[in-house]
């Protein structure tokens, strides 16, 4: 089950990245990208001269959107490691220890990088909604929510002091 899944990872990151290219622009994800430039300018209609503001997008991206760029690129590397592995013909040639190292540690650190992939998208908004006390959470921490359990329950427990 646990190859399959990882093949299903492999196919839905791939459509979720190739879809989230296409629609990544300042226009929709103006918070990952420069301040745009206002220019004022006299615009000439009929006899009149009239003073309007234009805004010009700016296509560089600011620091969070180049962590969340940066940490996309990396968790689809880790997740094309990953599905490669869940191959049946590939893990034939790797050995157990190989295999498991593979899997589990390197599916921990693609769980830790594509969580701060999420972070970095929606950074402003990351702390503003939480809690639902007037609003519900937006969808970038509904994301965060199953890493983060299953972060919290990989934690060792704490020890009992001994009587």
């Amino acid at each position: 089950m646990r190859k399959q899944l990882g093949l299903m990872m492999l196919g839905l990151a791939a459509v979720h990245g190739c879809l989230s290219l296409g629609h990544l622009a300042p226009q929709t994800t103006s918070w990952v990208y420069e301040d745009p430039k206002i220019v004022k300018a006299d615009v000439v209609v009929g006899d009149t001269v009239q003073k309007e503001e234009i805004q010009i997008d700016n296509f560089h991206l600011n620091w969070r959107g180049e962590l969340f760029l940066t940490f996309a690129g990396l968790a689809m590397c880790l997740t094309v490691v990953l599905g490669i592995t869940s191959l049946p013909s590939v893990t034939a040639t790797l050995s157990w220890r190989e295999f498991t190292f593979i899997q589990s540690k390197l599916g921990w650190v693609l769980l830790i990088i594509a969580s701060l992939h999420d972070i970095f998208l929606a950074w402003n908004f990351m702390f503003l909604y939480w809690g639902c006390f007037n609003t519900l959470p937006i969808g970038p921490q509904y994301a965060l929510y199953p890493p983060f359990i299953c972060i919290v329950l990989k934690l060792p427990p704490a020890s009992a002091p001994n009587r």
